[in-house]
């Protein structure tokens, strides 16, 4: 577990929280009827989703060690992607652009392992290739 981490919220500071986020729902919805007959504004259809889909949006709440806050670690996976696209236009072929990904793929497991990129390189190149630890669930 990292630094900040929690195992749970407390309780009584989960409730105070849910109640809040959904009277800020309420609130809104009250400040953006619905448009009958018409296309409903982008606020609108935000405040509509958050209320229907409270539970999937708040999903950390209710397990904070295994459902991160936020999708940093997803979108900071993607970034090196997005970057090569910038610099180059493309990869030169479909082969090249499957294994930058893969080995992409490989560093990025290694290190949310622990495994310094160096590491990982080092032992997929001596022959003790890295490979994640297989957990099963029940």
């Amino acid at each position: 577990m990292r630094t900040g981490e929690i195992d749970e919220i407390a309780p009584e500071a989960l409730l105070l929280h849910l109640e809040a986020f959904h009277h800020g729902v309420a609130v809104g919805l009250s400040h953006h009827p619905r448009a009958e007959g018409r296309k409903q504004s982008t606020a609108r259809n935000l405040l509509e989703r958050l209320r229907d889909q409270a539970h999937t949006v708040l999903r950390f709440a209710d397990d904070p060690r295994h459902v991160p806050f936020t999708n940093n670690c997803g979108e900071r996976a993607l970034r090196p992607v997005k970057t090569q696209l910038k610099i180059s236009g493309c990869h030169q072929s479909a082969d090249g652009a499957t294994a930058w990904l893969a080995v992409r793929s490989y560093l990025d497991s290694a290190r949310k392992h622990g495994l310094s990129a160096f590491e990982a390189i080092h032992r997929a190149f001596t022959g003790t290739l890295w490979m994640p630890p297989i957990t099963q669930t029940t």
